[in-house]
Protein backbone atom coordinates (compact mmCIF):
# COMPACT_ATOMS: atom_id res chain seq x y z
CA UNK A 1 0.00 0.00 0.00
CA UNK A 2 1.48 3.55 -0.56
CA UNK A 3 2.94 5.62 2.52
CA UNK A 4 0.18 7.28 4.22
CA UNK A 5 1.00 11.20 4.77
CA UNK A 6 0.35 12.50 7.99
CA UNK A 7 -1.10 15.92 8.04
CA UNK A 8 0.91 19.34 7.79
CA UNK A 9 -0.54 20.17 11.15
CA UNK A 10 1.21 17.58 12.94
CA UNK A 11 4.62 18.51 11.44
CA UNK A 12 3.79 22.00 13.09
CA UNK A 13 3.14 20.61 16.22
CA UNK A 14 6.33 18.39 16.41
CA UNK A 15 7.81 21.44 15.95
CA UNK A 16 6.24 23.23 19.02
CA UNK A 17 6.95 20.90 21.14
CA UNK A 18 10.68 21.30 20.95
CA UNK A 19 10.97 24.86 21.97
CA UNK A 20 10.38 26.25 24.76
CA UNK A 21 12.37 27.25 27.98
CA UNK A 22 15.93 25.38 28.54
CA UNK A 23 15.11 22.54 30.57
CA UNK A 24 17.52 19.97 31.88
CA UNK A 25 16.94 16.16 32.90
CA UNK A 26 16.59 15.92 36.84
CA UNK A 27 14.21 14.47 39.61
CA UNK A 28 15.33 12.71 42.74
CA UNK A 29 15.84 9.41 43.53
CA UNK A 30 13.60 7.15 46.70
CA UNK A 31 15.77 4.31 47.07
CA UNK A 32 15.03 3.44 50.88
CA UNK A 33 12.58 0.53 49.63
CA UNK A 34 15.57 -0.61 46.90
CA UNK A 35 16.73 -4.16 48.11
CA UNK A 36 20.06 -6.11 46.21
CA UNK A 37 19.28 -8.33 43.63
CA UNK A 38 20.44 -11.58 43.18
CA UNK A 39 22.44 -13.34 40.83
CA UNK A 40 21.53 -17.04 40.00
CA UNK A 41 23.75 -17.78 37.47
CA UNK A 42 25.57 -16.49 34.40
CA UNK A 43 27.77 -17.25 31.58
CA UNK A 44 30.18 -15.53 28.90
CA UNK A 45 30.08 -17.47 25.65
CA UNK A 46 32.78 -17.38 23.40
CA UNK A 47 31.68 -16.69 19.58
CA UNK A 48 32.70 -17.24 16.45
CA UNK A 49 32.44 -13.45 16.04
CA UNK A 50 33.62 -11.70 18.80
CA UNK A 51 32.93 -8.59 19.21
CA UNK A 52 30.15 -6.04 20.31
CA UNK A 53 26.50 -7.34 20.89
CA UNK A 54 24.15 -5.16 18.38
CA UNK A 55 20.81 -7.12 19.45
CA UNK A 56 18.83 -8.98 22.06
CA UNK A 57 15.93 -11.52 21.43
CA UNK A 58 14.93 -13.11 24.34
CA UNK A 59 12.26 -16.08 23.90
CA UNK A 60 11.98 -17.40 27.05
CA UNK A 61 13.02 -21.06 26.30
CA UNK A 62 16.54 -18.67 24.37
CA UNK A 63 18.58 -15.43 24.73
CA UNK A 64 19.57 -14.42 21.01
CA UNK A 65 22.44 -12.14 20.44
CA UNK A 66 23.38 -10.58 17.50
CA UNK A 67 27.16 -9.50 17.28
CA UNK A 68 29.29 -7.57 15.13
CA UNK A 69 33.26 -7.72 15.35
CA UNK A 70 35.33 -4.19 14.14
CA UNK A 71 36.30 -6.37 10.51
CA UNK A 72 32.89 -6.01 9.21
CA UNK A 73 31.44 -9.84 10.48
CA UNK A 74 28.43 -10.35 12.10
CA UNK A 75 26.68 -13.20 13.55
CA UNK A 76 23.87 -14.86 15.83
CA UNK A 77 24.99 -16.47 19.45
CA UNK A 78 22.30 -18.75 20.96
CA UNK A 79 22.41 -19.56 24.57
CA UNK A 80 19.94 -20.98 26.94
CA UNK A 81 18.97 -19.19 29.95
CA UNK A 82 18.66 -21.87 32.22
CA UNK A 83 22.34 -23.39 31.63
CA UNK A 84 24.20 -20.70 30.15
CA UNK A 85 24.42 -23.34 27.93
CA UNK A 86 25.67 -21.85 24.24
CA UNK A 87 23.04 -24.05 21.86
CA UNK A 88 24.08 -22.63 18.55
CA UNK A 89 26.01 -19.84 16.41
CA UNK A 90 25.48 -18.99 12.69
CA UNK A 91 27.81 -16.79 11.17
CA UNK A 92 26.46 -14.36 8.93
CA UNK A 93 27.64 -12.85 5.17
CA UNK A 94 30.42 -10.59 5.53
CA UNK A 95 29.30 -6.91 5.78
CA UNK A 96 25.78 -8.41 6.61
CA UNK A 97 23.99 -4.96 9.43
CA UNK A 98 21.62 -6.93 11.29
CA UNK A 99 18.62 -5.65 13.33
CA UNK A 100 16.64 -7.88 14.07
CA UNK A 101 15.61 -12.05 15.00
CA UNK A 102 12.63 -13.62 14.86
CA UNK A 103 11.96 -16.76 15.87
CA UNK A 104 8.97 -17.88 13.74
CA UNK A 105 7.17 -21.47 13.51
CA UNK A 106 9.32 -21.77 9.74
CA UNK A 107 12.63 -20.85 11.68
CA UNK A 108 14.36 -18.36 12.86
CA UNK A 109 15.01 -14.57 10.51
CA UNK A 110 17.35 -12.44 10.91
CA UNK A 111 16.46 -8.96 9.65
CA UNK A 112 18.64 -6.74 8.15
CA UNK A 113 21.18 -5.36 5.51
CA UNK A 114 22.24 -7.83 3.49
CA UNK A 115 24.08 -7.65 -0.33
CA UNK A 116 21.16 -7.91 -1.87
CA UNK A 117 19.36 -4.82 0.14
CA UNK A 118 17.37 -5.36 3.43
CA UNK A 119 16.49 -8.63 3.25
CA UNK A 120 15.54 -12.14 5.76
CA UNK A 121 18.03 -14.09 6.58
CA UNK A 122 17.23 -17.80 7.40
CA UNK A 123 19.39 -19.21 10.15
CA UNK A 124 19.77 -22.62 11.39
CA UNK A 125 21.84 -21.79 14.99
CA UNK A 126 22.04 -25.49 16.08
CA UNK A 127 23.51 -26.64 12.96
CA UNK A 128 25.47 -23.46 12.53
CA UNK A 129 24.00 -23.00 9.48
CA UNK A 130 23.57 -19.87 6.84
CA UNK A 131 20.47 -20.57 4.77
CA UNK A 132 20.43 -17.94 2.53
CA UNK A 133 18.75 -14.55 2.11
CA UNK A 134 15.28 -12.94 0.56
CA UNK A 135 14.80 -9.43 0.08
CA UNK A 136 11.69 -7.81 1.25
CA UNK A 137 10.15 -6.66 -1.47
CA UNK A 138 8.56 -3.31 -1.54
CA UNK A 139 11.21 -1.55 1.01
CA UNK A 140 12.41 2.04 0.65
CA UNK A 141 14.92 1.85 -1.77
CA UNK A 142 16.31 4.88 -0.51
CA UNK A 143 16.82 3.83 2.92
CA UNK A 144 20.27 4.71 4.70
CA UNK A 145 19.68 3.33 8.06
CA UNK A 146 17.49 1.09 10.17
CA UNK A 147 16.06 0.05 13.66
CA UNK A 148 13.67 -2.82 13.89
CA UNK A 149 11.87 -5.19 16.07
CA UNK A 150 9.24 -8.40 16.27
CA UNK A 151 5.99 -7.70 16.90
CA UNK A 152 3.52 -9.82 19.15
CA UNK A 153 1.93 -11.08 16.03
CA UNK A 154 5.04 -12.38 14.30
CA UNK A 155 5.83 -9.11 12.12
CA UNK A 156 8.43 -6.89 12.51
CA UNK A 157 8.31 -3.28 12.02
CA UNK A 158 10.75 -1.34 10.49
CA UNK A 159 12.15 2.07 11.10
CA UNK A 160 13.91 3.43 7.95
CA UNK A 161 15.61 6.78 7.71
CA UNK A 162 15.71 7.30 4.04
CA UNK A 163 18.19 9.45 1.58
CA UNK A 164 15.51 11.67 0.08
CA UNK A 165 13.14 12.47 2.62
CA UNK A 166 11.55 11.87 6.21
CA UNK A 167 11.39 8.61 7.48
CA UNK A 168 8.98 5.86 7.30
CA UNK A 169 7.55 3.10 9.57
CA UNK A 170 6.89 -0.63 7.49
CA UNK A 171 5.43 -3.26 8.53
CA UNK A 172 6.71 -6.41 6.98
CA UNK A 173 5.03 -9.76 6.96
CA UNK A 174 8.04 -12.62 7.36
CA UNK A 175 6.31 -15.41 6.03
CA UNK A 176 5.53 -13.49 2.72
CA UNK A 177 8.79 -11.41 2.98
CA UNK A 178 6.85 -8.36 1.65
CA UNK A 179 6.39 -4.92 3.05
CA UNK A 180 2.45 -4.77 4.06
CA UNK A 181 2.18 -1.09 5.55
CA UNK A 182 4.42 1.84 4.94
CA UNK A 183 3.49 5.17 7.13
CA UNK A 184 5.12 8.77 7.15
CA UNK A 185 6.57 9.83 10.59
CA UNK A 186 5.59 13.45 11.25
CA UNK A 187 9.38 14.74 11.52
CA UNK A 188 11.03 16.23 9.29
CA UNK A 189 13.77 15.01 6.79
CA UNK A 190 16.79 14.39 8.08
CA UNK A 191 15.40 13.36 11.09
CA UNK A 192 16.65 9.84 12.77
CA UNK A 193 14.61 6.55 14.09
CA UNK A 194 15.68 5.57 17.17
CA UNK A 195 14.28 2.76 18.31
CA UNK A 196 10.61 1.25 17.61
CA UNK A 197 8.05 -0.88 20.20
CA UNK A 198 4.70 -2.71 19.75
CA UNK A 199 2.46 -1.92 22.37
CA UNK A 200 -0.02 -4.76 24.09
CA UNK A 201 -3.19 -3.51 22.03
CA UNK A 202 -1.13 -3.31 18.39
CA UNK A 203 -0.02 0.35 18.24
CA UNK A 204 2.99 1.95 17.85
CA UNK A 205 5.60 3.60 19.50
CA UNK A 206 8.88 5.64 17.98
CA UNK A 207 11.59 7.73 19.11
CA UNK A 208 13.10 9.57 17.31
CA UNK A 209 15.53 12.44 17.06
CA UNK A 210 15.10 15.90 15.10
CA UNK A 211 17.59 18.28 13.99
CA UNK A 212 16.88 21.62 16.04
CA UNK A 213 16.74 25.37 14.31
CA UNK A 214 20.96 26.27 15.58
CA UNK A 215 21.61 23.23 13.42
CA UNK A 216 24.13 21.66 15.36
CA UNK A 217 22.07 19.90 18.02
CA UNK A 218 19.29 17.28 17.87
CA UNK A 219 15.88 16.59 20.11
CA UNK A 220 13.96 13.68 21.14
CA UNK A 221 10.48 13.24 20.29
CA UNK A 222 8.08 10.22 21.04
CA UNK A 223 5.24 9.19 18.53
CA UNK A 224 2.35 6.75 18.34
CA UNK A 225 0.70 5.27 15.50
CA UNK A 226 -2.19 2.99 16.09
CA UNK A 227 -2.68 -0.53 14.87
CA UNK A 228 -3.37 0.36 11.67
CA UNK A 229 -0.17 2.89 11.07
CA UNK A 230 -2.26 5.83 11.66
CA UNK A 231 -1.22 9.45 13.79
CA UNK A 232 -2.53 8.84 17.51
CA UNK A 233 -1.80 11.68 18.82
CA UNK A 234 0.65 14.95 18.70
CA UNK A 235 4.60 14.34 19.14
CA UNK A 236 5.95 14.19 22.45
CA UNK A 237 9.10 15.86 23.05
CA UNK A 238 11.35 14.42 25.72
CA UNK A 239 13.06 17.06 26.99
CA UNK A 240 11.73 20.46 25.80
CA UNK A 241 14.47 23.02 24.78
CA UNK A 242 17.48 21.13 25.38
CA UNK A 243 19.41 19.10 22.79
CA UNK A 244 19.00 15.88 23.00
CA UNK A 245 18.86 11.87 22.15
CA UNK A 246 16.72 8.98 23.15
CA UNK A 247 18.28 5.38 24.11
CA UNK A 248 16.48 2.50 25.01
CA UNK A 249 12.30 1.87 24.32
CA UNK A 250 9.73 0.08 26.37
CA UNK A 251 6.11 0.11 26.16
CA UNK A 252 4.07 -1.28 29.40
CA UNK A 253 0.17 -2.75 29.51
CA UNK A 254 -1.21 0.11 30.16
CA UNK A 255 0.39 1.91 27.26
CA UNK A 256 2.54 3.73 28.99
CA UNK A 257 5.96 3.93 27.02
CA UNK A 258 9.37 4.46 28.20
CA UNK A 259 12.79 5.75 27.32
CA UNK A 260 16.20 7.19 28.24
CA UNK A 261 16.77 10.40 27.36
CA UNK A 262 20.21 12.02 27.10
CA UNK A 263 20.83 15.98 27.13
CA UNK A 264 23.19 17.65 25.49
CA UNK A 265 24.47 19.23 29.09
CA UNK A 266 25.48 15.24 30.12
CA UNK A 267 22.49 14.06 31.95
CA UNK A 268 20.42 11.25 31.62
CA UNK A 269 16.90 10.02 32.74
CA UNK A 270 14.02 7.76 32.56
CA UNK A 271 10.84 9.28 31.47
CA UNK A 272 7.07 7.86 31.09
CA UNK A 273 4.85 9.27 28.51
CA UNK A 274 1.15 7.88 29.18
CA UNK A 275 -1.36 7.43 26.30
CA UNK A 276 -2.57 10.81 25.38
CA UNK A 277 0.07 13.00 27.59
CA UNK A 278 1.63 16.04 26.36
CA UNK A 279 4.73 15.73 27.86
CA UNK A 280 6.91 12.98 29.73
CA UNK A 281 7.56 12.20 33.40
CA UNK A 282 10.85 11.57 34.62
CA UNK A 283 11.18 8.65 36.71
CA UNK A 284 14.78 8.09 37.53
CA UNK A 285 17.46 10.45 36.81
CA UNK A 286 20.24 7.81 35.77
CA UNK A 287 24.19 7.72 35.69
CA UNK A 288 24.71 7.44 31.86
CA UNK A 289 23.29 6.57 28.82
CA UNK A 290 22.77 4.11 26.87
CA UNK A 291 20.09 2.06 28.68
CA UNK A 292 18.30 -0.66 27.97
CA UNK A 293 14.30 -0.68 29.27
CA UNK A 294 11.81 -4.06 29.91
CA UNK A 295 9.03 -4.29 31.43
CA UNK A 296 7.74 -7.42 33.27
CA UNK A 297 5.11 -7.81 35.29
CA UNK A 298 4.47 -4.65 35.78
CA UNK A 299 7.79 -3.75 36.96
CA UNK A 300 10.05 -1.84 35.07
CA UNK A 301 13.76 -3.22 34.90
CA UNK A 302 16.61 -0.11 33.54
CA UNK A 303 20.06 -1.62 32.80
CA UNK A 304 22.63 0.67 31.86
CA UNK A 305 25.79 1.46 30.86
CA UNK A 306 28.83 1.02 33.68
CA UNK A 307 27.26 -1.85 34.20
CA UNK A 308 24.24 -1.17 36.75
CA UNK A 309 20.59 -3.08 36.90
CA UNK A 310 17.56 -1.07 38.36
CA UNK A 311 14.32 -2.15 39.44
CA UNK A 312 11.65 0.57 39.53
CA UNK A 313 8.10 0.74 40.70
CA UNK A 314 6.29 2.58 37.48
CA UNK A 315 4.31 4.97 39.69
CA UNK A 316 6.39 7.65 40.71
CA UNK A 317 9.70 5.90 40.05
CA UNK A 318 10.39 4.30 43.24
CA UNK A 319 13.46 2.36 42.84
CA UNK A 320 12.66 -1.20 44.16
CA UNK A 321 16.07 -3.34 43.60
CA UNK A 322 19.61 -2.59 42.71
CA UNK A 323 22.67 -4.21 41.08
CA UNK A 324 26.15 -3.64 39.78
CA UNK A 325 27.07 -6.17 37.42
CA UNK A 326 30.45 -3.59 36.47
CA UNK A 327 32.40 -0.60 36.66
CA UNK A 328 33.03 -0.34 32.96
CA UNK A 329 30.65 -1.82 30.06
CA UNK A 330 27.83 -1.35 28.14
CA UNK A 331 23.81 -2.24 28.30
CA UNK A 332 22.89 -4.40 25.62
CA UNK A 333 19.23 -5.85 26.43
CA UNK A 334 17.11 -7.78 28.93
CA UNK A 335 13.92 -9.92 29.31
CA UNK A 336 12.26 -12.50 30.74
CA UNK A 337 13.46 -16.24 30.92
CA UNK A 338 10.83 -19.11 30.81
CA UNK A 339 11.25 -19.80 34.73
CA UNK A 340 10.21 -16.32 35.72
CA UNK A 341 13.96 -14.62 36.42
CA UNK A 342 15.17 -11.89 34.54
CA UNK A 343 17.42 -12.43 31.81
CA UNK A 344 20.34 -9.91 31.73
CA UNK A 345 23.01 -9.32 28.78
CA UNK A 346 25.60 -6.84 29.13
CA UNK A 347 29.51 -6.20 27.87
CA UNK A 348 31.40 -6.49 30.73
CA UNK A 349 35.13 -7.14 28.88
CA UNK A 350 33.37 -9.66 26.96
CA UNK A 351 29.53 -9.95 26.43
CA UNK A 352 27.79 -12.13 29.35
CA UNK A 353 24.19 -13.46 29.99
CA UNK A 354 23.18 -13.13 33.84
CA UNK A 355 19.98 -14.45 34.96
CA UNK A 356 18.67 -12.34 38.14
CA UNK A 357 15.35 -13.16 40.82
CA UNK A 358 12.96 -11.14 40.21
Amino acid sequence: MPPRSLPATLLVLAAAALTGCTSTVAGAIDRAGAVPLSVLGSTTPTSSTPGLVTGVTITGEETLLLVADPYGGSGLTVVSPATGEVTGEVTLPQDTRADAVLVTDSGTLVAGDYASGYALGRVDPAAGRFGGSEPVAGFPADATDTVAAAIPDGGLLVGVERADGAPVLVRVDPATARVTATADLPVPAGSGVEAVAAAPDGSVVVTAVVPRADGDTTAAVLLRLDADLAPAGDPVALLPGEGSAPTGLAVGPDGTAYAVVAADSGSAAVVAVAPGADAPETLLPVETAPAELAVVDGELWVLHDRVGLTRLDNDGGTVTGELRLCDDGSADGLGAAADGSLVVVATCARATVWRVAR
